[in-house]
């Protein structure tokens, strides 16, 4: 992957037969990071908690999601975002304020019913929304179920 130019490699960090269910792996995210020299960006969810490591403390120009109307009933977003400049794992508890800076609460529920729904945070006065090495989601519940958003896509950018 690294000979076709790109910039870095996302890793889910849980096995096939975990699928999305259980914890990431760190220890195997570390693995591919040592395997390569390419930046490597982990990702694991914990009890509706969503992380990503981006691999150094970056200046976070903009944030964006993509989400899908599942079972017509999964697009909306409703979510919590979090970053943290800590070096190493900063663990879950979002509401450690030593180790994580809350940045937005989105809620799309509220908003009619399309097959897909996005969402861009920025900064309004074209500034960083901060410098961050990890960013956390606190995905709530939007079904009668208890189901989460179905995130199709999260993007980053970093300059």
């Amino acid at each position: 992957a690294e000979e076709c130019g790109l910039d870095g490699i996302s890793v889910h960090g849980r096995t096939r037969a975990q699928g999305y269910s259980g914890n990431a792996n760190y220890e195997a995210i570390g693995r591919v990071k040592a395997a390569v020299k390419s930046p490597v960006f982990g990702n694991g969810v914990e009890g509706g908690l969503s992380k990503v490591d981006l691999g150094q403390r970056r200046d976070i120009q903009t944030i964006s999601t993509w989400s899908f109307q599942q079972n017509g009933i999964r697009g909306p977003q409703h979510f919590s975002l979090y970053g943290s400049t800590s070096e190493t794992n900063p663990g879950w508890n979002t509401s450690d304020r030593k180790l994580f800076t809350p940045l937005i609460e989105v809620d799309s529920t509220h908003i009619a019913a399309e097959p897909f729904q996005a969402t861009s945070i920025r900064s309004s006065t074209n500034q960083p929304l901060g410098q961050f090495r990890w960013l956390v989601w606190h995905v709530y519940s939007i079904t009668p179920l208890g189901e989460n958003t179905s995130f199709q896509e999260v993007q980053v950018i970093a300059p």
